[in-house]
């Protein structure tokens, strides 16, 4: 684990994050000691009804974890109750909360889901489980930077896998920290393709206008996912994985 990332439990308390800390939950939807009912009572209305739109009840099951995870999360911070929290979006489409300093980022992957919280700076998070693309050329190709695919190239079998999704991950939480949506090309800028990397700066980021100020690190997540965020200016003091064990009452 890199050096200034640490890892704490979740006691199910308050929380508070400080300028210069990043706070990331994990959790793992196999893993969670909270009933279905506590994971429902969470979710807003129009949540549990696109829940009950997927086809397939282990992406259902998915979905409604990492939104649980998120209100829940961020109840803490703000001392409200989940179902108080009230969300926004910006012009592209990317969700904020309403007339709050907080930033957070969401993703989830197979059964992990990673939420990222900051103040002040935007910030990007991604996950993805590593696994096995009969068209990971193609995706590279229409995705990845000149540079990246010749860095690409360097990788065969296993160590391939990884450093695509190494790529993969930074690259989508840089966009997602952006908060422009698909205006950003994936291909218009360069990241680390290396996965054995903890963190850095970007490379230049060509045909995007505004200061190269973005900083990216590596997470630990779990075995078997590549995961990233990306953060706006300085790289923080510290970045905390808190691991989410369920959703308790906020008073």
């Amino acid at each position: 684990m890199n050096a200034f990332i640490s890892r704490r439990a979740d006691d199910g308390s308050f929380c508070s994050l400080e300028d210069e800390l990043i706070h990331v939950w994990v959790g793992n939807a196999n893993e969670l000691r909270c009933s279905e009912e506590q994971i429902q009572a969470l979710l807003s209305p129009q949540e549990r009804q696109r829940s009950a739109a997927f086809h397939f009840e282990a992406d259902a099951r998915r979905y409604r974890v990492a939104h649980a995870l998120l209100r829940n999360v961020l109840s803490r911070y703000l001392r409200i109750e989940p179902a108080a929290l009230e969300f926004t979006v910006n012009a592209y489409g990317k969700p904020l909360l309403a007339g709050r300093e907080l930033a957070f980022n969401l993703s989830h992957s197979g059964d992990i889901t990673v939420c990222a919280i900051a103040i002040g700076n935007s910030i990007g998070a991604d996950v993805e489980k590593i696994r096995t693309l009969e068209d990971l050329s193609e995706l590279a190709a229409v995705s990845f930077s000149p540079r990246e695919r010749v860095q690409l190239e360097e990788y065969l079998g296993v160590e391939l896998l990884e450093a695509f999704f190494a790529c993969w991950t930074r690259k989508e939480a840089y966009v997602k920290a952006r908060g422009e949506g698909l205006s950003i090309a994936l291909k218009s800028f360069d990241v680390e393709v290396d996965p054995y990397a903890a963190a850095g700066r970007f490379c230049e980021v060509s045909g995007l206008s505004g200061p190269n100020t973005w900083w990216w690190a590596n997470l630990p997540v779990a075995r078997g996912y590549a995961s990233a965020i990306v953060v706006e200016n300085s790289p923080p003091r510290a970045v905390v994985l808190m691991d989410w064990n369920g959703p308790v009452s906020v008073k």
